[in-house]
């Protein structure tokens, strides 16, 4: 709580985060947005439709709206009652990290995790903001501590959690919905290694999908007779703006390719003129901010908006899948690539700004922050890769397989089929930093011999 204060300070509360953005007159944001559906369902009982202010920007599911409106209970109807409330939700996910981390780490090391990620700025920042990414936080790491409970004691009450963090996770975040593929596998494996009988792996494998058909299932079946659509959430938008990528001109596609990993500023130097028109800004600019709300404007409803833009998303992947596809790694830099300050995107840095700065320091600056980050990033994902393949003992192996599936399926499906934000990789940053912290021990075992893990 304290970094998150700090560096809510730091960044100006007023002027950064949702006071003043979120609540000033005729802006309206995903956070009024929030707001207006939690108190509809303070004061009517039921979510609002299309005649109402949705879940935010676009239609999405209903857990951040009940979040807000529980913390309205609470605490009464005031920004400090969702704030509180998104205190409690970090500092939870943080305990649950050192919960996590102390099963294999022994010492102050166990701590390590737990407080990196409490000083973690790209998460902290976000206990001030009206979104629900520090909620998918949670979400991940009580993910994190039922899967391994679940793998020690294979007891239905755990894996009923995990079942319970991923649906959450996907009416937060639906992209994640498929992600109950991977992991029905891994639970009837898990079912199955423990008992040698297929009844109870299949018995296992049921009552998580039964969790998630349950909960997710159930909003499917809203939205169809609601909005007649069967999606969680509308993500048309996204995709459209993913696949245009494959269409960029070839000095647009140059630029792109070293702005993701280096930053606009380089990029401009390569290729003069592109840190002005950088992408995917415009490309955002032009189909979310400038053809949704012509299109709206014209009586289309969302879901109708987001219908055409799933259409035109597919026809691109069809007439250019290499493209589409060798686009890809520039999005898994982009998605994985340094939070700002303020826990957006880094690439535009320095540009059109300090004008009598060298541009050599700047470029300096740039390389020696993303070295350091990439750095970070590397270690974590290939000490996650190793724990993997190595399939240590049966715990071992199902919670680093669960949470290294979570991993792999999040850079895969954000890369792939959406725009790839910072902010999209939040979930993951506390499975980056219990792995950076593996590693770097394993590192400091192979030379000292001393053992720092259970």
């Amino acid at each position: 709580m304290v970094s998150a204060f700090l560096m809510n300070a730091i960044n100006g509360i007023s002027a950064s985060t949702t006071f003043e953005k979120e609540i000033a007159a005729g802006y309206d944001g995903s956070g009024n947005g929030y707001i207006a559906t939690a108190l509809r369902l303070l004061e009517a009982g039921e979510f609002s439709d299309e005649t109402h202010s949705f879940f935010g920007a676009v239609p999405t599911g209903p857990v951040y709206a009940i979040f807000i409106a529980g913390a309205f209970l609470l605490f009464g109807k005031s920004l400090w009652a969702i704030w509180i409330l998104q205190m409690i939700a970090f500092a939870l996910a943080v305990i649950l990290l050192y919960k996590f981390s102390s099963y294999f780490f022994t010492g102050m090391w166990a701590i390590a995790p737990a407080f990196l990620f409490a000083l973690f700025w790209g998460a902290s920042l976000f206990v001030f903001h009206l979104n629900n990414e520090i909620i998918g936080l949670l979400c991940v790491t009580g993910f994190m501590v039922a899967m391994f409970y679940y793998a020690e004691t294979s007891r239905i009450r755990h894996l009923l959690t995990a079942a319970l963090c991923v649906s959450l996770l996907i009416l937060i975040k639906p992209i994640f919905e498929y992600f109950i593929v991977p992991m029905l596998v891994v639970v009837a494996w898990s079912a199955l290694y423990r008992s040698r009988a297929y009844t109870q792996a299949a018995r296992h494998a049921g009552v998580f999908l039964g969790v998630c058909v349950l909960l997710v299932g159930t909003w499917h079946v809203r939205n169809y007779r609601v909005l007649d659509s069967y999606t969680v959430s509308t993500g048309g938008h996204a995709f459209l703006i993913r696949a245009t990528s494959a269409t960029y001109p070839q000095d647009t596609m140059t630029g792109f390719f070293l702005s993701t990993m280096l930053g606009d500023l380089i990029a401009g130097e390569v290729v003069p003129g592109y840190a002005e028109r950088a992408e995917p800004a415009n490309t955002i600019r032009e189909i979310f901010n400038k053809r949704r709300v012509e299109m709206k404007a014209a009586g289309l409803s969302e879901v109708d908006v987001d219908k055409i833009f799933w259409a035109e998303a597919v026809d691109i992947a069809r007439t250019h899948p290499t493209a589409l596809v060798l686009t890809t790694p520039a999005w898994l830099f982009r998605l994985n690539s340094p939070p700002r300050h303020d826990g957006g995107m880094l690439e535009h840095l320095f540009v059109g700004t300090y004008p009598g700065m060298p541009l050599w320091l700047k470029i300096a600056i740039i390389l020696g922050i993303r070295t350091v980050w990439y750095g970070f990033i590397a270690i974590a994902l290939w000490w996650i890769f190793r724990e993997m393949v190595r399939c240590g003992d049966y715990v071992q192996s199902v919670v680093f397989w669960s949470i290294g599936l979570l991993v792999l399926y999040t850079n895969a499906l954000y890369a792939g089929f959406a725009h790839a934000e910072v902010r999209y990789a939040l979930p993951l940053m506390p499975i980056y930093i219990f792995f950076f912290v593996l590693g770097l021990h394993d590192l400091w075992i192979s030379r000292t011999k001393k053992p720092i893990m259970n």
